[in-house]
C-alpha cells in the first residue's frame, strides 16, 4: 500500500459515523469478538448455552491466546467444533428417525438390520446425510485452519519478541593468551 493510497484511506474512515440503519448496525454488532459473545449467535434454542460455554472457555484455558486475533482464532475454533458436533448430532437424529420408522414395518428384524436399512434409506431417498456430511467435514477443515493459523500467529509472536538468552551476554573470563576452544597441538 503506498502512502497515497493510506491518506485516502485514512482520511475516507475519518468521515465514516458508523451504520445508520438498523439493519446495519445489527450486522455492526455481529462484529463484535469480546469473549463468550460469539455463543449468543451461534446456540440453537434447543442446544445448552452452558455446554457451549464450557467448550469456549475450555479452549481459552488451553491455548492462552493474547491478543483479538488470537482471540478471533479459539473462538472460530470453538465455534466449528461446535457446529461439528451439531451435524453429528443431525445425522444420529436422521438415523433414529428412518430407524423408528423401518422398526414399526418389520416385526422380526435386529437393531443391526434396522440401522443398515435406515442409513440406506436415508442415503438414497434423502440428501440430509450427504449434506451433514458434507457440513462436517466443511467445519473440522474450519477448525484445522484455525488451529494452524493460531499456531502461526504464535510462532510469529515469539520470533519477534527479543530473546532473553541474547539480549545479555556474560563475559566468560580468559586466562591471558590462551585460546578458547582446545585444538589439537601440532606435531
Amino acid at each position: 500500500m503506498t502512502d497515497k493510497q493510506r491518506d485516502a484511506a485514512r482520511n475516507n474512515g475519518a468521515k465514516s459515523n458508523g451504520p445508520a440503519t438498523p439493519e446495519g448496525k445489527e450486522r455492526a454488532s455481529l462484529n463484535a469478538r469480546a469473549h463468550q459473545l460469539t455463543a449468543a449467535h451461534l446456540v440453537l434454542k434447543s442446544e445448552e448455552q452452558s455446554e457451549f460455554d464450557q467448550l469456549l472457555q475450555t479452549y481459552f484455558d488451553e491455548l492462552h491466546p493474547q491478543g483479538e486475533i488470537e482471540t478471533a482464532l479459539v473462538e472460530q475454533m470453538a465455534a466449528a467444533k461446535w457446529r461439528e458436533r451439531r451435524c453429528w448430532l443431525h445425522q444420529k437424529s436422521v438415523l433414529d428417525v428412518r430407524s423408528e420408522e423401518i422398526a414399526g414395518d418389520w416385526e422380526d428384524i435386529t437393531i443391526a438390520e434396522c440401522a443398515a436399512l435406515a442409513f440406506g434409506r436415508a442415503a438414497t431417498n434423502s440428501q440430509s446425510l450427504q449434506l451433514l456430511q458434507r457440513y462436517e467435514t466443511m467445519h473440522a477443515r474450519t477448525w484445522r485452519r484455525a488451529w494452524r493459523d493460531l499456531l502461526d500467529a504464535q510462532k510469529h509472536k515469539l520470533r519477534n519478541e527479543p530473546r532473553k538468552d541474547l539480549t545479555t551476554i556474560e563475559s566468560v573470563p580468559c586466562k591471558p593468551n590462551s585460546e578458547p576452544f582446545d585444538r589439537p597441538k601440532a606435531a
